[in-house]
């Protein structure tokens, strides 16, 4: 494995602070195209935490720690896997409750990790759920972003931490899925 120098993203967001919307961007787009590439190899992730993200002496992103990557194998027509994995408050509702997943789980881990970088702390801080939210604990989960973030911004977070995959933004309809929640 190659040696990074710029350190881990976990430490420049504990160093830093939470990134301005410019810089939360480039890094964004950096993981979207990592998890593109390793999804067009028929990987899923299913572990994207800063501390699995490492910066190089320029400021890139690089993907590391693939003990956790589910690799489907070309040949037996099944895009979907069952079982935990990944860290808790990261992982998406599908994986918590053992159920069949896919590539759009890294969409959702994708979207904690940009909020993450946005506001330096998970979306729903200390107390991670993933039970149905009563209309007042949404709206308590939607106000949470910082009061200079743009609509687009929390439109995109919104979008790819939807707990339902079906609606996720990434998710893309596989017939052999079936109907499974």
């Amino acid at each position: 494995m190659p040696f990074y120098l710029g350190g881990d993203l976990n430490y420049h967001l504990n160093q830093n602070g939470k990134e301005n919307e410019k810089n939360a961007k480039f890094y964004f787009a950096q993981i979207v195209f990592a998890l593109e590439h390793l999804h067009s190899k028929r990987i899923i992730y299913r572990d994207l935490k800063p501390l699995n993200i490492m910066l190089d002496e320029i400021g890139y992103l690089h993907i590391i720690d693939y003990g956790l990557c589910h690799v489907f194998e070309k040949d037996d027509g099944k895009d979907w896997t069952r079982g935990v994995a990944g860290t808790h408050g990261y992982e998406a509702p599908e994986m918590f409750y053992l159920k069949k997943h896919s590539f759009q789980c890294d969409y959702f881990t994708a979207g904690i990790v940009l909020f993450e970088i946005l506001h330096k702390k998970l979306p729903w801080g200390s107390r991670v759920t993933h039970k149905k939210l009563s209309s007042s604990e949404e709206k308590e989960r939607k106000g949470k972003y910082r009061k200079s973030l743009s609509r687009s911004a929390r439109n995109l977070i919104e979008r790819l931490t939807e707990p339902h995959f079906q609606h996720r933004l990434g998710w893309v309809k596989d017939p052999e899925f079936g109907d499974e929640e």
